[in-house]
């Protein structure tokens, strides 16, 4: 069976301020908020961040609104 466990990656994630921000508005969401996508790529490659994916186990509307209210 294959192991799901979270590790870290082999090499460092460069993450645009947009992401470290939301990272500390989100940091005690729950259920938890996870970014998915391009941006991980992007971030694995060191390229610029041209859109940001998110998912989590909640209304979706409810988390845009938090995050635009801020």
């Amino acid at each position: 069976m294959t192991d799901l466990s979270p590790r870290e990656p082999y090499r460092p994630l460069t993450w645009p301020d947009i992401i470290l921000d939301l990272r500390d508005l989100l940091a005690k969401t729950e259920p938890p908020v996870y970014v998915v996508g391009g941006a991980v790529r992007d971030a694995l490659l060191n390229r610029a961040l041209t859109d940001i994916d998110l998912a989590a186990a909640q209304s979706g509307i409810a988390l845009a609104r938090r995050i635009a209210n801020t």
